[in-house]
C-alpha cells in the first residue's frame, strides 16, 4: 500500500510539472500589419530575440506569408510560437517572391517595417527600439510598413 500511494503521488507530481511546462510556454501574438501598398507578393517576417542576432542579421524565426487576407491594406497574423521574453520582427513586403529586400542604389524597392516602430530615420532601429515583451495572455504588435 505505501509503495502504491508513492507512485501515484509521483504520477500526479509529474503530471502537474508537464501540465505547467507545456501551458506557459508558448505564446501567442496578434501581429497588425498596415499601409501594405498591394496583394502582389508575400510578407516575410524575421523574428528574433536578441540584440547580438539583428545586428548579424541572423533570424531566430523566418516565417513567409501570403496576402489573401489584406484588407485595406491592413493584414492580421497569428503567430503561436513565440516563448515569454523580448522579441523583435522585421517586416519585408516581398513583391517579387525573390526571399529578400531589393536595393537601387542603396534604396530599398520593397516596403519593410518594424514591430512597434515608426520608421523616421534613414537607418535601421537599434534592437530596444522595435523589441517588445511577450507575456502569458494577449500580446498585440503593430507593424506600419514604409515605402521610398
Amino acid at each position: 500500500m505505501k509503495h502504491t500511494n508513492f507512485y501515484i503521488k509521483l504520477i500526479v507530481i509529474a503530471l502537474l510539472l508537464t501540465i505547467n511546462i507545456g501551458g506557459g510556454f508558448a505564446q501567442s501574438v496578434k501581429l497588425m500589419i498596415s499601409d501594405i501598398r498591394n496583394s502582389e507578393g508575400v510578407i516575410k517576417l524575421t523574428i528574433y530575440n536578441n540584440e547580438n542576432s539583428f545586428k548579424k542579421e541572423i533570424p531566430d524565426i523566418t516565417k513567409e506569408f501570403a496576402k489573401d487576407s489584406l484588407n485595406n491594406g491592413n493584414l492580421t497574423l497569428l503567430l503561436d510560437n513565440l516563448t515569454s521574453g523580448i522579441w523583435g520582427i522585421a517586416v519585408i513586403d516581398d513583391e517579387n517572391k525573390n526571399g529578400k529586400l531589393d536595393m537601387k542604389f542603396f534604396i530599398p524597392k520593397e516596403g519593410f517595417g518594424f514591430s512597434n516602430y515608426t520608421f523616421s530615420k534613414h537607418c535601421k532601429p537599434e534592437f530596444e527600439e522595435f523589441s517588445f515583451l511577450v507575456t502569458d495572455g494577449e500580446n498585440n504588435v503593430t507593424v506600419n510598413m514604409f515605402y521610398f
